[in-house]
C-alpha cells in the first residue's frame, strides 16, 4: 500500500476501499486543550478528510480538575458552528467525551453528566499508582451488566500498565474496550508506550486505535502512524481503525468481539 505525502492533495481513500473511524478526538473549539477557535476546527476536519477519515468522535475532557465541563449545548453549539464544512469535508463528528474518573465517577454516570455515544463512553484515568483494582474491576463489570460499554483511553501511557501490563486483563474480561493511541505507535509518548502499543496491537488486547488529536501538526504523526500500521498487519490496521471505531461511532460496540 502506497501512502501519500501529507502535504500533498491526492486522498489515501483512492488507494483503499475502506473509510476511517477515529473515537478520541479533541477537534471542539474552546472547551480544552484541543482547537483553541473555530479555524483550528476546520484545519482539523481538513486534515482528517486527507487522511480519509469518514467518521470523528470529539471527546473533549470531561469531569477534569483543570478543564472545565461545560452544559452539553455548548458542545452541542461548537459542533453547528462547524457544521457546513464537515458536509464539505464529508467528514461526520459527533459528540462524546474523555471521562476522568474521580471519585464522583460513579454517580456522575448516575445523574447523565457525562456525553458518550450509544451506550459507550471513553474514560481516563489518573496516571498515578493504585488505580488498577479489583474495585474497578467490579465496577467495569458493573457498567457492562448495565448495558454501558467503557472504552479505556490510552492504556499504553499509565504507570501502572507500562510496569505490569497483564493488569488490564482482568478488565477486558470484563468488557472494558482498550484503545491505544496512534502516535505511541511511532513514539509520540515515549519508548514504554511504543513497546507496549504495539504488543496489544500484536496480542489483540487493543480494540481500537485512535488519533487523540490536539493540534493540527500531530496529524503528520498520525500519518507516520497509519502507515506504519497498514504495513505491520493489513488485517489489524483495518479492524482498529475501520471496523470497531466504525461499530462504536454507529452505536453498535457490543459487534466488537
Amino acid at each position: 500500500m502506497r501512502w501519500f505525502n501529507f502535504l500533498k492533495k491526492r486522498t489515501i481513500q483512492q488507494e483503499r476501499d475502506f473509510a476511517l473511524y477515529d473515537t478520541h478526538s479533541h477537534i471542539l473549539w474552546g472547551v480544552d486543550d484541543g482547537a483553541s477557535q473555530i479555524e483550528d476546527s476546520v484545519a482539523f476536519l481538513k486534515a482528517y478528510a486527507r487522511l480519509g477519515y469518514q467518521g470523528v468522535v470529539a471527546t473533549p475532557h470531561l469531569n477534569h480538575w483543570m478543564f472545565e465541563t461545560f452544559p452539553f449545548d455548548v458542545y452541542e453549539a461548537r459542533l453547528a458552528s462547524i457544521s457546513s464544512d464537515m458536509e464539505k469535508e464529508g467528514v461526520t463528528v459527533k459528540i462524546g467525551g474523555e471521562v476522568m474518573c474521580r471519585d464522583d465517577f460513579v454517580s456522575g454516570f448516575d445523574r447523565g453528566l457525562f456525553l458518550g455515544v450509544g451506550d459507550t463512553w471513553l474514560v481516563e484515568f489518573e496516571n498515578r499508582p493504585g488505580l488498577f483494582t479489583p474495585a474497578l474491576e467490579q465496577m467495569v463489570f458493573n457498567f457492562r451488566m448495565a448495558n454501558r460499554t467503557l472504552i479505556l483511553a490510552h492504556p499504553e501511557r499509565y504507570g501502572d500498565v507500562q510496569k505490569n501490563p497483564s493488569i488490564l486483563l482482568s478488565l477486558k474480561e470484563r468488557g472494558m474496550l482498550m484503545q491505544i493511541n496512534l502516535g505511541s505507535l511511532v513514539g509520540k509518548n515515549g519508548h514504554r508506550a511504543r513497546q507496549l502499543a504495539w504488543m496489544f496491537v500484536d496480542n489483540g488486547m487493543a480494540d481500537l486505535a485512535a488519533t487523540d488529536v490536539h493540534r493540527l501538526s500531530d496529524f503528520s504523526i498520525i500519518e507516520s502512524a497509519l502507515e506504519r500500521l497498514a504495513y505491520h498487519n493489513p488485517e489489524k490496521f483495518r479492524s482498529l481503525v475501520n471496523e470497531n471505531p466504525g461499530h462504536v461511532f454507529n452505536g453498535q460496540s457490543y459487534r466488537i468481539a
